[in-house]
């Protein structure tokens, strides 16, 4: 089990941290066996990771699951390889779609939907 940890307290978050915690907090359940699931929480530098590495039939297992980046009042969204929404998640509280950088895709096709460019 992963263990969320960071150096400032909930309170001290700002509201983009916070959604960022919220999503990660549920994470901190997932089991498979041989895998461990790491967070990076940096609120210094604003970089969130969930990294998921260990050992599957002897062969070795490291992935980025999932990657955020705050910039100014813009969550970026680096790298998704869940099946989780976290768009979904990220506008139920309250996140809008304008500061929501959906940064796997291009800077021309960010927009598209109505997401913010980061550009």
């Amino acid at each position: 089990m992963a263990i969320l940890k960071s150096l400032i307290s909930y309170e001290q978050m700002t509201p983009e941290q916070k959604a960022i915690w919220n999503i990660f907090e549920p994470i901190q359940e997932w089991h498979t066996r041989g895998i461990e699931y790491e967070f990076i929480f940096d609120t210094q530098n604003n970089h969130y990771q969930l990294l998921m590495q260990g050992w599957q039939n002897e062969k070795r297992v490291y992935h980025v699951m999932v990657h955020f980046t705050i910039r100014g009042d813009l969550i970026w969204i680096e790298e998704n390889n869940t099946e989780l929404e976290f768009v979904d998640e990220f506008l139920e509280q309250g996140i809008g779609k304008n500061r929501i950088v959906l940064g796997f895709y291009s800077p021309a096709h960010r927009t598209l939907e109505g997401y913010a460019s980061g550009v």
